[in-house]
C-alpha cells in the first residue's frame, strides 16, 4: 500500500497509487529543506481532475513539524516516551485546500 513516484519534471510530478492508477499533480510551488525552517514543503494540485483542490505536503523534523501543526497530546506523549530512546522522527503534514489564496491567507506563517 502507498505511492510510486514515477516520473518528475519541473512542472508535474506523476504517481502511480496504490490501485495502480496514474495521477498527474501540477507542482505550483515547491519550498526546498533547509536549516533554518527543517522542513520542505509543496503546493500540488491534481491535472488529471477538473478544478481540483489544492494539496500541501509538508514534511519535516519533530521540532520543526509540532510549530506548525494542531496540537496532539497523544502524538506528543508518543514522541516524547521515544525521545529518551534515541528515535528519530519525520512529521508529514496535509492539508486540502479549496483556492491557492485561501492558502496564502491561512499558512503564510507556516510554508
Amino acid at each position: 500500500m502507498g505511492f510510486d513516484f514515477t516520473k518528475k519534471t519541473s512542472e508535474t510530478i506523476e504517481v502511480k497509487n496504490y490501485k495502480g492508477e496514474i495521477q498527474i499533480w501540477e507542482l505550483v510551488l515547491e519550498l526546498p529543506f533547509d536549516s533554518t525552517r527543517k522542513r520542505m514543503s509543496v503546493i500540488v494540485k491534481r491535472i488529471d481532475i477538473k478544478n481540483s483542490e489544492y494539496f500541501v505536503f509538508c514534511k519535516g523534523a519533530d521540532t520543526a513539524m509540532l510549530k506548525i501543526i494542531e496540537r496532539n497530546d497523544e502524538l506528543l506523549k508518543n514522541i516524547s516516551s521515544k525521545r529518551n530512546k534515541d528515535y528519530k522522527f519525520l512529521i508529514i503534514f496535509i492539508n486540502i485546500l479549496k483556492t491557492l489564496i485561501n492558502f496564502l491567507v491561512k499558512f503564510r506563517n507556516y510554508i
